[in-house]
């Protein structure tokens, strides 16, 4: 597990070194900001459409049409629900290990989420390399649309 990098307190001062990770969150002024705003990428708000479970960020009413006129019911949420970590965390020179660490506790996270806001339903979420350009996402379904480990479940969908 990747821990906090500690040389990042320097931006505090020099006093800053017996910071911890916590109390130099608190001392950045927009802490509660950036907080909430990470807090709904980990904890996301979700919207039931129909028998579909989909981020609430990713849904998009003519999209979803789209989606299901051209996708099996089974590629529905994995379409929808799929995201790219650099979208949500910017595109910066980042090492593969942060990318499935990061990727793999977002699809931790959303899983307990679904499974907190739907108790009556069960989950995947899996934390993958999209491309051949190796996009690290993440991807949220029903149990019962999950193709398995490696697939994607978005063949023939589209973007």
């Amino acid at each position: 597990m990747a821990s906090f990098d500690r040389r990042l307190l320097r931006i505090a001062g020099p006093s800053s070194e017996s910071f911890s990770f916590w109390e130099f969150v608190a001392s950045r002024a927009e802490g509660a900001e950036i907080a909430l705003s990470y807090g709904r990428i980990f904890w996301p708000e979700l919207v039931k459409v129909g028998e579909f479970v989909l981020l609430s960020e990713q849904y998009d009413p003519e999209y979803f049409a789209r989606v299901s006129s051209e996708c099996e019911d089974r590629q529905i949420e994995s379409t929808i629900n799929t995201v790219y970590l650099p979208d949500l965390f910017g595109p910066v020179e980042v090492d593969e290990k942060t990318w499935s660490e990061l990727g793999r506790l977002v699809a931790q996270c959303w899983k307990a989420r679904a499974e907190t806001a739907f108790p009556e339903m069960s989950f995947v979420a899996t934390f993958q390399w999209y491309s051949a350009d190796g996009d690290p996402g993440v991807s949220l379904c029903q149990e019962r649309y999950s193709v398995g480990e490696g697939a994607s479940g978005r063949e023939n969908c589209p973007d």
